[in-house]
């Protein structure tokens, strides 16, 4: 190449060259100039300078010159011509596009389309594309990645590639869905970019063809006691509607709206008057009841009109009376929509809030279905993509008796409290009552806002599941806790002695300690001191547990299943306060005191305990010192396959005491009910059913204790454990106790009369 530039050119400038350097050296060596720049443009020679440096300037300059002007400069007859650089190859462009989707990163995935693309495609339409079929498939994730190559040829700018790739969705209503398809890639400006289309995202989604989802609902599960009577279904409203273009006598159809809907006929009317002619406009609900006799009263403007239709809802067929168990529904909320929405929910779905609805929503909610289409602009099916059939949620079948927890509640009658029964053989549940109540059907149909204000501000507290979230100090029937400790690590016995004169002061300190009987119960021995509830005795023990440990007590009682969620299964419970030394300093920044120990022996103090937790530690004393979780939730059954699971208690622990201990603690409760020195002698007395009990007054907030009584019969066969708790009414004595005979009177009649029908 060089010598045909040369030859085209003659001599070159190889000669001018030459010559320039030698005058260069030459004058270097004279010291005609200081440095070569001035040969070069630099500091110019004087004016006055002749001879040979002039002329070698001049020279000089023209050299440059043409040199400047030469189409072949110093530095490029020496280069290398760049090469042209090799683009990355497809494969690269296609997996930053797909893991921009696996990610919803749409910006990015818009950024690597081809030219072509993106005149089609403005970035807003892209986006709005993307985000609105997977809002309308219900995409949990999105799983794209490239299946396989293509075999390049030569490349070149416009050349064309596609990439095989597989796309996994994980949808909420249709299951995943797996599709193999092609990417193609177009070379521009030496890079590959997506030649898109709609067509990427799902591989039938082709023109102005939509995407579309029919959901298909599922049936929440009901609810029953053990004997299949029903507590919570599914039922309907009527709604009743407006079509415009079908009304044929408007006044004659709006008299007889208004008086059914109870609303004006020109609030009806205003309703509907800006509606389509083929748009369903509600104006009124209805309780399915009275569905006949809506039709009735509309009969003449139905179809014509007016149209009825039913809107599915929650029932609760025993209103109040298992409201605190069963619980209620209500519409989503936002914030759980977002917890949820993976699993199918919408803003129009109904969900458990509190009770068995609440614990057991994912089994009782089943899992819902529906159909993922491509349809065109008009609504024609083009291709299903995928769907998968709703499953009706299961049913569940509680322990609960209905007739044993209508008593129980009318026995409790509008006393703030509760009566919480158990079966001791299964530790199952029988009862819950708690007063006062609320209709849970009103979360459904609607409060008035009287009803509601009425409800929340209510000091009672309705919504308050009394046996399972209602923290109260216990007050005496924690003294079996106490004379377990005392006897299990303080050495007492069941003869020990106690002299009890009404009154008791620690050592070394001037407070002073009263006893329900302010004359005292004389010399007795600790047995009978759990029998009369002396609480002299069990002072005498907790200081005396606490000088050694003050642990001692907290412990034993945890060990009994206070502190702590009863693992109760259908419900959620309150775990309770045990109070000890580091719960102190954490809650009441103080230390742990005597008087402290001293007040927890008789159940005081910080203790907090619910109606269950008792009731689940005195059906362990009733089963021998096992203490398991009580049961509510007994079968679930799937309606379709009739498959069942049958739930069971579970052994938590045995309590930590001897058979001895417990032998002497079981046989003074039977004394409380059944001797006449006994607290709860004033109400059994003349009962023909061996008892074992124990009664508790407890401080309250009020001016009367919160009255407590415990118990369990037969007692040497337990069929029944009773609790009953009475707020700020008294003493266990006198206002518990009594209700806890009439609860044992109904339960061994209920099953005599169980017998004898059989």
């Amino acid at each position: 190449m060089y010598r045909s530039r040369r030859n085209r050119q003659g001599p070159g400038l190889w000669p001018v060259v030459a010559l320039v350097s030698l005058a260069i050296a030459v004058l270097w060596w004279v010291g005609a100039f200081d440095d070569i720049d001035s040969i070069l443009g630099g500091d110019p020679l004087s004016d006055g300078a002749q001879g040979l440096p002039g002329m070698i300037r001049s020279q000089s300059e023209a050299a440059i010159q043409s040199l400047r002007g030469s189409d072949l400069s110093l530095q490029e007859s020496n280069a290398m011509p760049e090469p042209t650089p090799t683009p990355a190859p497809p494969s690269a462009a296609a997996e930053r596009f797909l893991i921009a989707w696996n990610e919803g990163r749409y910006g990015e995935m818009y950024r690597l389309l081809a030219i072509s693309a993106q005149s089609q495609y403005p970035e807003d339409y892209f986006i709005g594309r993307y985000q609105a079929i997977a809002e309308e498939a219900t995409f949990n994730s999105v799983s794209a990645s490239l299946s396989g190559s293509a075999a390049l040829g030569p490349q070149s700018e416009g050349s064309v590639v596609s990439l095989p790739f597989e796309n996994r969705v994980q949808t909420a209503l249709v299951g995943e869905i797996v599709e193999a398809n092609s990417l193609p890639l177009v070379l521009e400006n030496g890079q590959w970019r997506v030649e898109w289309t709609p067509s990427l995202i799902f591989k039938d989604l082709t023109g102005d063809n939509l995407i579309r989802l029919y959901p298909l609902e599922t049936r929440r599960g009901n609810i029953s006691d053990r004997d299949g009577r029903p507590l919570a279904t599914q039922a309907f409203m009527v709604v009743i509607g407006v079509v415009p273009g079908d009304i044929e006598d408007e006044s004659a159809m709006l008299r007889a709206l208004s008086q059914v809907v109870e609303r004006d006929a020109e609030e009806i009317q205003e309703a509907y008057a800006e509606a389509e002619p083929g748009w369903f406009v509600p104006v009124g609900e209805a309780r399915w009841q009275d569905e006949q006799e809506i039709k009735n009263s509309l009969a003449p403007f139905i179809n014509r009109g007016v149209l009825l239709k039913r809107r599915p809802i929650r029932w609760y067929p025993e209103g109040p009376h298992t409201a605190h168990i069963v619980g209620y529904v209500t519409r989503i909320t936002g914030e759980q929509l977002e917890e949820l929405k993976a699993e199918g929910y919408s803003e129009e779905d109904y969900i458990g809030q509190t009770g068995v609805e609440v614990w057991a929503e994912e089994v009782l909610a089943g899992r819902r279905g529906g159909k993922l289409a491509v349809v065109t602009p008009k609504g024609e099916v083009v291709k299903v993509i995928a769907e998968r059939d709703a499953e009706p949620g299961r049913d569940i079948e509680l322990t609960l008796d209905l007739e044993i927890q209508k008593a129980a509640e009318e026995m409790l009658g509008e006393r703030p409290g509760s009566i919480t029964i158990l079966n001791p053989r299964d530790n199952s549940v029988l009862a819950l009552a708690s007063y006062p109540r609320f209709d849970p059907n009103k979360f459904v149909t609607g409060f008035t806002n009287e009803e509601w204000t009425r409800l929340v501000e209510d000091e009672r507290h309705p919504f308050l599941a009394r046996p399972t979230n209602g923290g109260y100090p216990t007050g005496s029937i924690f003294k079996v806790v106490t004379m377990a400790a005392g006897m299990e690590i303080g050495e007492f016995e069941a003869s020990s002695r106690f002299e009890c004169n009404g009154s008791w002061r620690s050592v070394g300190q001037g407070q002073v300690w009263r006893d329900w009987r302010p004359d005292g119960h004389g010399e007795l021995d600790l047995r009978q001191g759990l029998v009369e509830s002396c609480n002299i005795v069990f002072y005498d023990i907790a200081a005396e547990l606490d000088q050694q440990n003050p642990s001692i007590i907290p412990e034993m009682a945890r060990n009994f299943g206070f502190g702590a969620s009863t693992g109760i299964v259908g419900l959620f419970d309150s775990p309770g306060v045990v109070p000890d030394e580091e719960w102190k300093r954490s809650y009441v920044d103080e230390p742990w005191y005597r008087g402290d120990s001293v007040n927890l022996g008789i159940g005081q103090g910080y203790l907090l305990a619910t109606p269950l937790q008792v009731a689940n530690a005195y059906s362990a004393l009733a089963m021998n010192g096992e203490l398991r979780t009580p049961v509510l939730i007994r079968r679930i059954t799937q309606p379709e396959t009739k498959e069942s699971r049958t739930l069971t208690a579970t052994t938590i622990r045995r309590l930590d005491v001897t058979e001895t201990t417990l032998a002497t603690i079981r046989a003074a409760m039977i004394k409380v009910a059944g001797d006449v020195s006994g607290t709860a002698n004033y109400a059994f007395n003349g009962f023909h059913i061996e008892t074992a009990a124990k009664t508790g007054s407890a401080e309250s907030s009020g001016p009367e204790s919160h009255a407590w009584f415990a118990g369990y019969a037969p007692a040497t066969e337990p069929r029944y454990a009773v609790v009953v708790m009475v707020e700020g009414s008294g003493t266990g004595s006198e206002t518990a106790a009594p209700v806890g005979r009439q609860a044992f009177e109904f339960l061994f009649a209920a099953e005599r009369e169980s017998t004898a029908s059989n």
